[in-house]
């Protein structure tokens, strides 16, 4: 009987789900816009535009790639050539980017 307390133990930790969020991290961002204008282009770490051709509409959002855990940073370029900058973003505390007129906002999961 003394093993039946340690299998459901087992049984809870190996349930889907059940892992931290930096067991589940893919590395991954999910840039939402919500900040009422069209977003040109989008930067992470310094790497290429990940819209281009495309841009992101107002309302839509879109996964990209990033650096798995810390240390990421984002650019985004709005249509009128303003920009909105965020730097040390943990993909995994905070997987979510919400774009908000002149800003960029982490969001942790839900």
């Amino acid at each position: 009987m003394r093993a039946l307390p340690l299998l459901l133990l087992l049984a809870a930790c190996a349930a889907p789900g059940a892992a931290p969020p930096a067991l589940r991290c893919d590395g991954s961002l999910t840039v939402r816009n919500r900040s009422g204008a069209e977003v040109e282009q989008l930067f992470v770490n310094g790497g290429a535009d990940l819209l281009a051709p495309a841009t992101l509409r107002p309302g839509a959002q879109r996964a990209v790639p990033a650096q798995r855990g810390p240390g990421n940073a984002v650019r985004v370029v709005f249509a009128d050539g303003r920009a909105a900058e965020i730097a040390g973003l943990d993909s995994c505390e905070t997987p979510g980017l919400d774009v908000l007129p002149g800003a960029l906002q982490a969001v942790p999961p839900r």
